[in-house]
């Protein structure tokens, strides 16, 4: 997903947003929802429903990152 390589992504790019939401809501290995919601971040724009939908079934840890995401557009 890194813009560095020059894939265009188009057609998967709203799949693997999603995908990546679910990761980070599902996962619990604290690593692999750490790189899903880091992608999310640096490859990706808002909206993230499936985040939003389910804020509370993500770790602690990782609420001001989720925040950061769905309220990134309010600025």
């Amino acid at each position: 997903m890194d813009p560095y390589y020059k894939k265009n992504l188009s057609v998967l790019g709203e799949p693997l947003k999603e995908l990546l939401q679910r990761v980070a809501v599902m996962d619990s290995d604290t690593g692999i929802v750490e790189e899903a919601l880091h992608l999310l971040e640096a490859c990706t724009e808002g909206p993230y429903p499936i985040l939003e939908k389910n804020i509370d079934s993500i770790a602690k840890e990782f609420r001001p990152t989720v925040l950061y995401l769905l309220n990134e557009n309010n600025w």
